[in-house]
């Protein structure tokens, strides 16, 4: 007689007496755990001890649907919260359907368990100690947190967001959003909020560019400062395309224009040289309202020159037309001698009476002398003519040596009285002696010079060289007597052909 497996069944017997724990120590095959798992599940169930059924039936394959339909039944949502996570990790990672099902259901559960504390200790802080809902209150948020951080990628985020808002939990809303760098909906919520402030923090922790230029124009509306000093940060930003969002500024003062400072930070920081952000620089620069030209002034001045047109980066037409629009007069006098049209830069100038600037713009074309004496001529007659003031054209005269008094005497009117400037007439007259006497020495010393030169000329048509007959060529050294020849004061001599034999030969080097 051999025994054998005396003890197979022995797990059935303590099964049925009850005795999962035995029952499972003696259960060898996991259909036969599978079996204790389930029966031990089912009297947990019945003796109402919910949580520690929940265990149970995890650990066995009794049908889901079934499991979770008898804890909806008797509303023990914590045990079939625990139920549903022991599942959820047992499920292989490539059930994706059954996992983000599973996942989805326990965000709800968790999300309805919040708000029915949360309604507790509303409801229960006037009359008795909270303490305790509010731990657990607390409890559950931490393990809803943990749960949305350990699944996320089981969870769908569209569905989560629209779970979470239907649920009024905006810092659940976030906390998944940040969890997910989904900076966008943090950026949007704190904008529908009106909290500026904190939608350019979570801008400016963040790396994408595109959502500085989706919210660009909103909050450079609402808090300009910050959100320059945001872009600021950002270098890679496209100037070019916050240009929507800078025209929010654009009735702004200077002094607290922050697209102004922007501008300014990209040409003289970033080193711009696109004539979009110039011509919007000098636009804002013409608007103020101020009626001080030197900001605008400076930036004219200022600006460099492309280096391939040779012209400021900004468009001197448009310029032209804007300052004009503005009466920008200054600005516009500088800009015509940019273009090199200083007779219009002086005629402006003239114009708006400003006869200093005049005279700056007139010696701006410093290498072209006539048409620097055409514009001092025009400035004299607006002095005499305009003025009405002889000494004040008197003094003019001292500004310049290109314009003489004579220059001016056809300005004057035919009955001004010559005694007014007979004193500048007379040291004119004086200077013009001092010149005439200085030219009488230059004639004496050019005709004493064409007199050497004349006597050198005859003295030429005596000279000579003696040659020998043993004189020989300095190139060929030959004869020289031999064929026709050249001798030079210095007493070198050639033939004749060795002279042009040279001379072609010098001739590419001299080149």
């Amino acid at each position: 007689m051999v025994v054998k497996s005396e003890d197979r069944d022995v797990w059935r017997a303590q099964l049925e007496k009850g005795a999962f724990s035995d029952a499972l120590a003696y259960a060898f095959t996991p259909a036969q755990r599978d079996i204790v798992h389930a029966r031990q599940g089912d009297a947990l169930f019945d003796e109402g001890k919910y949580m520690l059924a929940a265990r149970s039936y995890a650990e066995s394959t009794k049908s889901f649907e079934q499991v979770s339909l008898r804890f909806v039944d008797v509303d023990e949502r914590d045990a079939l919260r625990a139920y549903l996570l022991s599942r959820l990790d047992k499920l292989d990672k490539k059930d994706l359907t059954q996992r983000m099902m599973i996942a989805t259901w326990l965000l709800e559960i968790y999300l309805s368990k919040c708000n029915t504390l949360e309604d507790l200790v509303a409801a229960e802080s006037a009359t008795t100690d909270v303490q305790n809902l509010t731990m657990e209150r607390e409890m559950v948020e931490d393990d809803l947190k943990t749960f949305m951080k350990d699944y996320k990628a089981n969870l769908e985020p569209s569905v989560v967001y629209e779970l979470i808002l239907g649920h009024g939990r905006t810092d659940l809303y976030l906390y998944f959003a940040e969890l997910n760098k989904d900076h966008a909906k943090v950026v949007e919520h704190w904008v529908t909020e009106e909290q500026w402030g904190k939608a350019i923090e979570v801008l400016g922790r963040q790396d994408s560019v595109e959502l500085y230029y989706r919210f660009a124009a909103l909050l450079m509306r609402n808090a300009p400062k910050q959100t320059v000093d945001a872009w600021m940060k950002q270098t890679a930003l496209i100037p070019r395309r916050l240009i929507p969002a800078l025209l929010q500024q654009r009735s702004e003062p200077l002094a607290s224009n922050q697209a102004v400072r922007y501008l300014e930070y990209v040409v003289q920081r970033l080193g711009s040289t696109d004539s979009t952000i110039y011509n919007l620089l000098l636009t804002l620069y013409a608007s103020d309202p101020d009626s001080d030209d030197g900001p605008l002034l400076r930036f004219l001045s200022s600006c460099p020159d492309d280096p391939i047109t040779e012209k400021p980066y900004y468009d001197l037409d448009y310029a032209l037309r804007l300052c004009k629009a503005r009466g920008r007069i200054q600005p516009c006098v500088h800009i015509y001698s940019r273009m090199g049209l200083y007779e219009s830069s002086v005629d402006l100038a003239l114009e708006k009476g400003d006869l200093e600037l005049a005279k700056i713009n007139a010696d701006k074309p410093e290498d072209d002398d006539v048409l620097r004496r055409k514009l001092w001529l025009k400035i004299a007659k607006y002095v005499v003519q305009e003025k009405g003031d002889i000494k004040s054209a008197m003094k003019f005269l001292e500004s310049t040596d290109l314009v003489k008094i004579e220059d001016i005497l056809p300005f004057f009117p035919d009955f001004v009285v010559i005694d007014d400037f007979k004193t500048e007439i007379c040291n004119a007259l004086e200077d013009y002696s001092a010149r005439i006497d200085e030219l009488k020495l230059e004639m004496a010393d050019a005709t004493r010079s064409a007199e050497s030169i004349k006597r050198d000329i005859d003295a030429l048509a005596t000279r000579f060289v003696a040659v020998e007959q043993s004189d020989k060529c300095w190139h060929c050294g030959a004869g020289l007597t031999s064929r026709q020849f050249y001798v030079f004061p210095c007493q070198h001599a050639f033939h004749a052909d060795c002279l042009v034999t040279l001379v072609s030969y010098l001739k590419p080097q001299v080149n």
